[in-house]
Order: C-alpha cells, then sequence, then structure tokens
C-alpha cells in the first residue's frame, strides 16, 4: 500500500514538474526496486511530438481565449497616469500586443470633482491617449474603439466632488 501511494506521487510530481512539454525515446527506470533514476536522452536528435499530450490538450481553436481586461489609473484632472499605472503599463502592452485581438474597447473614467460635462471630455481624453499609445506600439487602429463615461460608472460610488483614485481609470477591453 506504501509503495503504492508512493507510485501515486511520483506520478503525479512528474506531472506537475513536467508541465505540458514532452520528448519522445526517453528512458526512465525509477521506482520502487530501483531508487535511483538512470534518465538517459534518446541517442540522436530528440523528438518532439506532434501530439499534446494527455494531460495538457491543444487549445480549442473554436474556443476564443479568455479577453484581456486591465485598468491604467490617472492623476487628478489629468491626462497623466499614476506613478503605479506608469509601472505596469509596458506589462499591459505586452500581454495586448501577444493577445490575437479582435476588437480593443478603451473607455475612460473620472472621479466626481468638476462638471459633468467637463468629467466627460476628461474620460475620452484619457481614452484616446490610451488609444494613441495602442495605435503607437502597433495595434491596428481599425480594431480600436473608445469611450468616455465621465463619472456615470463610478468604480467607487461617492458623492459630487470627491477625489478618489480608482474612479479616474481607463479599461481597456481586449477580446
Amino acid at each position: 500500500m506504501r509503495d503504492t501511494k508512493l507510485q501515486l506521487s511520483l506520478v503525479a510530481a512528474s506531472l506537475l514538474l513536467g508541465g505540458c512539454s514532452v520528448y519522445s525515446g526517453a528512458i526512465n527506470s525509477l521506482g520502487p526496486g530501483s531508487p535511483v533514476s538512470d534518465i538517459q536522452p534518446p541517442k540522436g536528435k530528440y523528438v518532439l511530438s506532434e501530439e499534446p499530450p494527455v494531460f495538457c490538450p491543444a487549445p480549442d481553436p473554436l474556443k476564443p481565449p479568455v479577453p484581456i481586461i486591465r485598468a491604467v489609473y490617472f492623476n487628478n484632472d489629468t491626462t497623466d497616469l499614476t506613478d503605479e499605472s506608469k509601472a505596469k503599463i509596458d506589462a499591459i502592452y505586452n500581454d495586448i500586443l501577444t493577445y490575437p485581438a479582435a476588437e480593443i474597447l478603451v473607455v475612460g473614467h473620472t472621479d466626481t470633482q468638476a462638471s459633468e460635462p467637463y468629467n466627460l471630455a476628461l474620460s475620452k481624453r484619457r481614452a484616446d491617449l490610451i488609444r494613441q499609445n495602442l495605435v503607437e506600439i502597433g495595434i491596428d487602429p481599425e480594431i480600436i474603439t473608445t469611450e468616455g463615461r465621465g463619472e456615470t460608472d463610478l468604480l467607487v460610488p461617492t458623492a459630487d466632488n470627491v477625489s478618489k483614485v480608482r474612479n479616474r481609470r481607463v479599461v481597456i477591453d481586449v477580446h
């Protein structure tokens, strides 16, 4: 019984540590009767499998990848990113560049400081800035749509004239 549990543990560990990469032709004699593995590479070249491993099936081409939704935040009454968002923006853009995007929706928001018309215009300027950055890194401008929602869709509900950084954002929805 104990040997069976050990074998199952070793199989589970090898699956976890092996990830989804596969090569054929290796010999592994690790087991209860042989506590030392003598894994040997195949003679000659490594042969990569054309088939995905059973435990790591290939992605379904009919099922689209999960959308990327990212938010960046702005300093009060500006189109300047917060320091935290500046630190993350390159990683966000890299994620978007590696995604097979069909559409990108960029939506700007504001907090409740200032008038509704002013906030609507500011939120649109924020969205347009992010759109321009996406175009500059190589995203097709034809797939990018921008919207400004001003203070109409607050992430953190507040009264009028309240400065809340989480409301001063642009949400980038890549799908």
